[in-house]
């Protein structure tokens, strides 16, 4: 039995030099693979992206404002879908003149929920990231303004009885529906949010 097992062994050998059988990636390769893959379709999201955010189409298609900033905040400042649908009025501040979003780590927690200390002092931490001049140009302030003036908690305030959650996972949705009808079958908030953070690299932001 030895022998004949070290004799099929030699001849599978021989055959993988012969090229009788298909050789197997190694790890390296096969992750390589999948990142020139990944980059393949990245490259191909940010070429589209002038199509996705061109007028008057997208404005057509961003019927209520979450669904109209949220890809641009996504796009110009890395903002998870998930943080756009949570940011509050009071979140948008000032900085030494220029307008800032904070982000609040765990804000996606309702201060009542938290239990120990530690968790309060994660929900206390923040990080505040400058408004472009792109979105502002855009009238993101001019947006801002009427919903702080008539007193609105959330920035992108839900007429319904959605939870956060639930308007993340739409938000998602019906962006992703709208890049399928402009023909691009892959891409979404996360490549948003890849384009930005591969734009701070190329200008050697850190």
């Amino acid at each position: 039995i030895d022998t004949a097992t070290n004799t099929s062994s030699t001849h599978s050998r021989q055959a993988r030099l012969q090229g009788n059988f298909a050789a197997q990636p190694t790890p390296f390769e096969a992750h390589l693979r999948r990142y020139k893959a990944r980059k393949a379709r990245e490259d191909a999201f940010t070429s589209a992206l002038d199509q996705v955010f061109a007028s008057p189409g997208y404005e057509r298609w961003a019927t209520e404002p979450l669904l109209f900033w949220a890809p641009l905040l996504a796009l110009c400042m890395g903002i998870r879908a998930s943080e756009a649908t949570r940011i509050a009025v009071e979140d948008v501040v000032e900085c030494d003149g220029v307008a800032c979003i904070t982000l609040r780590e765990g804000s996606n927690l309702h201060l009542e929920d938290l239990q120990s200390t530690r968790s309060r002092r994660r929900f206390t931490k923040h990080s505040k990231i400058p408004v472009p001049q792109s979105l502002l140009d855009a009238g993101f302030m001019d947006y801002v303004t009427p919903v702080a003036q008539k007193g609105e908690k959330q920035l992108f305030p839900c007429d319904g009885q959605r939870s956060a959650d639930q308007r993340t996972a739409w938000l998602r949705a019906r962006f992703a529906r709208h890049l399928r009808s402009l023909g691009i079958g892959s891409g979404g908030f996360p490549e948003l949010r890849r384009s930005y953070a591969w734009r701070l690299h190329s200008a050697e932001v850190s």
